[in-house]
């Protein structure tokens, strides 16, 4: 027999929990919390909402999609913590993602389709299904879905970047660079903790360039170094390790680039920061 007054106590425990602190240990004990309340109070909907956000957050995919499907059970209701209309769309849409990573790309579709059809604002929804459609190899589908979840909701990072991934792929590429600049809110945050600004091509400044991709990447995008040292008083250029012989070789004929391996010791004297990938939208390059 299930104790919904008990099961709110410890759901209410387990959100504050999880809001005020995201360190893994605290992590894990919001998720205790919640996931109790789901044993004591079985058709707590809003209990298995959250243990499955939890679940996700933690990278426990299957267990997070298992909860989901434990929330859709439920009827719609109007009791505290019941299976409300909006939280079966949110149900939904974040089953559909999880799913998603699994590679269960026909059933991630079912799942958001349906998000979109009780809620056809929701951009994350969108979203994935765009990123379905990129893995079936619809361009043109997987961009109108994407440009539709970022017109819905475009402050949100993760949406922004999928839409430069299709723009990419699409082959346009100079938009596509532009609104891949937003993957430093998105997953490499530690860059906007730099004590300069980001380099927007503003000319005589001395710029701190750095590697946020891989190896190949940072080959691929050297070749607008010259460009950026032409508009820049001087470059602190921070590569691999590895690439710091060839690089060295390369450019030693401009003489206002120091090449340094990562990590550097320290930050320079600097003026603004960029990396190699987001110089072509810093100089503002165009496609053709």
């Amino acid at each position: 027999m299930s104790d919904r007054l008990s099961a709110l106590h410890l759901y209410n425990a387990g959100t504050l929990a999880r809001d005020n602190d995201t360190d893994p240990e605290h992590l894990e004990r919001a998720y205790s919390l919640l996931s109790s309340s789901t044993i004591v109070d079985p058709t707590l909907a809003a209990g298995w909402y959250s243990t499955s956000v939890a679940n996700g957050d933690m990278g426990r995919v299957a267990a997070s999609v298992a909860g989901y499907r434990r929330q859709l059970e439920n009827p719609i209701g109007t009791a505290p913590g019941d299976l409300t209309l909006e939280y079966k769309a949110k149900g939904l849409c974040n089953m559909g993602r999880e799913l998603y990573r699994m590679g269960l790309m026909d059933e991630a579709r079912v799942a958001v389709t349906a998000a979109i059809k009780i809620d056809c604002t929701m951009g994350p929804a969108w979203c994935t299904l765009s990123m379905i459609e990129m893995i079936d190899g619809d361009l043109r589908k997987a961009l109108a879905f994407a440009y539709r979840a970022f017109m819905l909701d475009p402050t949100n990072p993760a949406i922004e970047v999928q839409l430069a991934f299709v723009l990419l792929h699409a082959g346009e590429y100079a938009e596509g660079l532009k609104h891949f600049e937003r993957r430093f809110e998105y997953r490499l945050k530690n860059f906007l903790t730099y004590p300069y600004p980001r380099w927007t091509g503003e000319r005589d400044k001395t710029l701190f360039l750095v590697s946020d991709q891989g190896i190949g990447d940072t080959l691929s995008f050297s070749r607008f170094l010259p460009m950026a040292a032409e508009r820049c008083k001087f470059i602190h250029a921070v590569v691999h390790p590895e690439l710091v012989r060839l690089f060295r070789a390369s450019f030693q004929k401009i003489t206002n680039i120091d090449i340094m391996p990562s990590p550097p010791n320290g930050f320079p004297a600097a003026d603004c920061w960029s990396t190699f990938v987001g110089l072509p939208t810093a100089l503002g390059l165009t496609t053709q």
